[in-house]
């Protein structure tokens, strides 16, 4: 007989409401009513074998189970193969429903008992037909038989284990997701295509595809019998919808339709179209339900991309998705009997124009290789042209996306021609901006072998640092100042010091040389390593021994390549110069970093210094950008882009200025325009600014009216106004309304991401989560990724997210377009429960001092936002994969979000 086993693992147990948490005892009763509410929710249906516990421990007490029936046949009680549990061994081919009553005696070690009683029934026997099965309710018991025709099998790369079984009288098929006890169809039972086997489980339905979920398997007959796909060529040619009975209501059918012609592809997710008549689908390759191992599905989709345009004959499993048909295969020969049919110019360009799609949206610095010629019919003729510059298309067809500083929408016009017959279509593609995520490489002290690390140096004569990016450069290492492009570059352990490798195709290891070419000493990166690198001591970095000299690596001077000199340039009377013409490589972890704002409270002659404002209306800085918006200065919100203001002393007070072009001074000018004062750039200086105790900022009177720099509201400039707005009785506005210009020195220093103890209503956080596994935080994006909250690893893209207190908890918010609130709801979709954005909340959040998170409460499961693995997204779980016997797998497997504030490190 097959064991159904329900069992509930944690023996040893401690209940807030008894009192031997503390040591105490736990009465009789107290225990007798523990294990009631253990099982008294058990389904009273038992076609299978199921375990009983066979003891409590709570604290310090144990108290033994003893378990007997009523009945005399169909129930047996046996000691289980699983240590403190009972098998309650039961017929499960019983003719007639067998009624027993389970009951549990409770022992303490004085004898005294208490007892407990399950109603329970055993269903008769019956092995449904395809229509009864297909007619079932969910969550009731269905015993089926069919013909294995798919394997769905962790062990050969599917997410899940299962079968597909077609029913022998063809009339159907059944899907059978998940197996008892989580046993592989392969490895564990053995099953292989065209035996066959009964099925026991619970009948689901998904999105009106039938499932038999979590199914004992019994093996009837080991033959491998062939099964004959059933013919669905007319069926789906006099369908008038993907959704007709004729089509859908054979579900996990073995199917095949002749003379179907291939279409387009939808790789992102797994679609591989095809079509006949006016209708098209798709065979789908999934994660969770896949028959075909990886290299097989690398040979289906090559069949399938090369054969575009092609008519063929299509074999798969028929299955549903919201009600349409569309199939997955059983086998790697999928498409077979392939011929390319006779079309016209115009079909043919039709048919090459219909399968050419292009990413609508790049989020990366991105290069993609557009076709330059029909991938059926190579006369079809394409040309491809850009309306941005960020998205440059070369005369090979290679697509090259640079991230802009702001978001862009980007028009890729393609132009399509065979013989007389011309056509174009354009493409949209949305680019987000560059990330403007600062960090700092901390120096590592010591190396450890098999951890990644970036490669970077500062370069003192450019002021900033710069990192190896993986590639090189002529006979040296290439650089970068954006540390988001640094290279990982790991370290192995060897006799006698070190090497350093990054990871080339494949994950091949490509080792950083330093090697003696020629009457030179080059660097170059290679498959087979010789160099050993060892710490030096003097020289304060890591170096290799060539013919008795020591070479390390860095740069000099204004360099911006990595390359390799001796050591004498950096040692000796040479030591002087590091950090100042010669700039020393070092091995670096990456740390988030922000601006620091350090207002100037005294201005020096010539010094460079940032104007900027706090704008808090809209909660960010800008910063004077050395340019003019109309009357106004013009301003940037981003720090690197501000220009350098430097400050002259002159008789009464100061001038402030620019360089232009030539290095030419350019004078920040409060001026009289008429009936008004303005501001503009001049060679020719006039204001003399002074500071002002009372403004406490830097004026310029005109005429007795003394004039500040700054802007008020939401504006997004930098204009004068008179003080008045900011003394008296409208000095309380500064900071709220009315925003000051200042004079600042920026300082990049060292942030961390910060768990925010307790929530405030209406302030704007972080909603991120330690990837553990990955060895980054992770960031909500404000998206949508399928049925999760999309993540994002660069803190600038990280949405803000808000908290608005309700009744008995919280609700958490975006802002969308015009800042309409959209609310992050965990809520409960068909069988499942899924997460969305949306404008009508319902979700409340209630903090759980177990989980140590917010949660949800649905159906009386507790619902947490993080993930797990090396997932990169943001999804919903129950809190039990992160309590009790999970609680240390917190930090490792599991990655609970939380909500941040960035601050600086002290």
């Amino acid at each position: 007989m097959k064991k159904l086993i329900s069992i509930i693992m944690m023996l040893i147990i401690c209940v807030s409401a008894f009192a031997s948490c503390g040591g105490e005892d736990v009465s009789l009763q107290e225990a007798g009513t523990y294990l009631y509410n253990l099982y008294k929710d058990d389904a009273e249906l038992t076609p299978s074998d199921y375990d009983v516990a066979g003891l409590i421990k709570i604290g310090e007490l144990t108290y033994n189970v003893e378990w007997s029936v009523d009945v005399k046949e169909g129930v047996t009680i046996k000691e289980s193969e699983t240590n403190g549990f009972f098998t309650i061994d039961v017929d499960e081919k019983t003719e007639k429903e067998i009624a027993y009553v389970l009951t549990a005696t409770i022992k303490n070690e004085d004898g005294d008992t208490v007892t407990k009683s399950f109603n329970r029934k055993i269903p008769a026997y019956k092995v449904f037909s395809y229509a009864e099965y297909a007619a079932a309710a969910d969550d009731s018991t269905v015993v089926v038989k069919g013909i294995i025709t798919g394997i769905i099998s962790k062990s050969n790369g599917s997410s899940a284990n299962g079968l597909y079984l077609q029913d022998t009288a063809n009339e159907g098929g059944y899907y059978i997701y998940g197996i008892k006890d989580g046993k592989d169809p392969m490895t564990d039972l053995g099953l292989k295509l065209g035996m066959t086997v009964e099925a026991t489980g619970l009948k689901d339905t998904y999105n009106g595809l039938y499932e038999i979920i979590d199914a004992s398997i019994e093996v009837l007959d080991k033959t491998e019998n062939k099964v004959t796909p059933v013919d669905y060529t007319e069926i789906l040619k006099n369908a008038e919808k993907l959704s007709d009975e004729a089509l859908v209501g054979k579900q996990s059918i073995l199917v095949t339709i002749k003379g179907v012609e291939i279409t387009g592809q939808v790789t992102a997710s797994g679609y591989y179209n095809f079509k006949l008549g006016d209708l098209e689908t798709y065979v789908r390759i999934s994660s969770s339900n896949n028959c075909i191992s990886k290299d097989e599905q690398t040979a289906f989709i090559k069949t399938h991309t090369d054969n575009f345009g092609y008519v063929a004959d299509v074999t798969g499993i028929v299955q549903l998705y919201s009600g349409n048909f569309y199939l997955i295969p059983a086998t790697a020969e999928t498409f077979t009997n392939m011929a390319l049919p006779e079309r016209s110019d115009s079909e043919k360009l039709e048919m090459e124009l219909g399968n050419i799609t292009i990413t609508d949206k790049v989020t990366e610095d991105t290069v993609v290789e557009l076709p330059l010629t029909g991938a059926t019919y190579p006369e079809v003729k394409f040309e491809w042209t850009s309306d941005n510059a960020c998205a440059v298309i070369d005369a090979d067809g290679k697509l090259t996306i640079t991230l802009p500083e702001e978001d862009a929408t980007v028009t890729i016009t393609l132009k399509v021609t065979v013989g007389e017959v011309t056509e174009t279509k354009t493409f949209e593609i949305k680019v987000d901006g560059a990330a403007t995520d600062l960090y700092i490489p901390n120096k590592a002290e010591t190396l450890e072998a098999g951890k990644a690390y970036k490669l970077a140096m500062w370069q003192a004569q450019l002021g900033k640092y710069l990192y190896f990016n993986g590639e090189m450069s002529g006979y040296y290492f290439g650089i970068t100042d954006k540390a988001n492009k640094a290279v990982d570059v790991y370290v192995e352990a060897v006799d006698g010091g070190y090497r350093f490798y990054i990871l080339g195709e494949n994950d091949a290891k490509m080792y950083l040389e330093i090697y003696k070419n020629g009457n030179y000493v080059n660097t170059k990166l290679s498959a087979e390593p010789s160099a050993v690198f060892v710490y030096d001591e003097e020289a304060k970095t890591y170096v290799v021994d060539i013919e008795g000299t020591k070479y390390y690596l860095g740069t000099y001077g204004t360099k911006e390549d990595l390359r390799c000199s001796a050591t004498s340039y950096i040692t000796g009377d040479n030591a002087n110069k590091v950090g100042d013409s010669q700039h020393v490589a070092f091995f670096a972890k990456l740390a988030n970093a922000d601006y620091q704002h350090n207002k100037a409270e005294k201005l020096e002659a010539d010094k460079a210094y940032k104007l900027a404002m706090w704008q808090a209306q809209l909660g960010k800085y800008l910063y004077f950008s050395g340019e003019m918006s109309g009357y106004y200065f013009g301003v940037t919100d981003k720090a690197n882009k501000a220009v350098d203001v430097y400050v002259e002393t002159v008789d009464g007070g100061y001038r402030f200025y620019i360089l232009g072009e030539n290095d030419a001074k350019m004078y920040l000018e409060i001026y009289k325009n008429g009936n008004y004062v303005n501001t503009k750039l001049s060679a020719e200086p006039s204001a003399v600014f002074v500071y002002d105790e009372e403004a406490k900022t830097y004026v310029v009177d005109i005429e007795g009216t003394k004039y500040y720099l700054g802007t008020y509201g939401t504006k997004e400039d930098l204009r004068c106004s008179a003080t008045s707005y900011i003394t008296g009785d409208n000095a309380n506005k500064v900071g709220d309304s009315q925003h000051v210009a200042a004079f600042f020195t920026l300082e990049i220093k060292e942030v961390s991401v910060e768990k925010a103890e307790t929530l405030a209503a209406d302030t704007a956080y972080k909603f991120a989560m330690w990837q553990a596994q990955l060895g980054k935080y992770l960031y909500f994006n404000g998206e949508m990724s399928g049925y999760y909250f999309g993540v994002t690893d660069k803190r600038s893209k990280a949405a803000d997210v808000y908290v608005e207190t309700v009744d008995g908890g919280y609700r958490f918010y975006i802002l969308g377009e015009e800042d309409a609130k959209m609310y992050l709801e965990i809520y409960k979709n068909g069988n499942y429960v899924n997460t969305k954005l949306s404008a009508e909340p319902s979700a409340v959040f209630v903090y759980d001092e177990e989980a140590k998170t917010y949660v949800v409460d649905i159906e009386g499961t507790k619902y947490y936002l993080g993930t797990y693995g090396t997932k990169e997204d943001l999804r919903c779980s129950a809190t039990s994969y992160i309590t009790g016997d999970n609680a240390n797998k917190v930090g490792d497997s599991q990655h609970v979000a939380f909500f941040a504030t960035i601050e600086f490190v002290k």
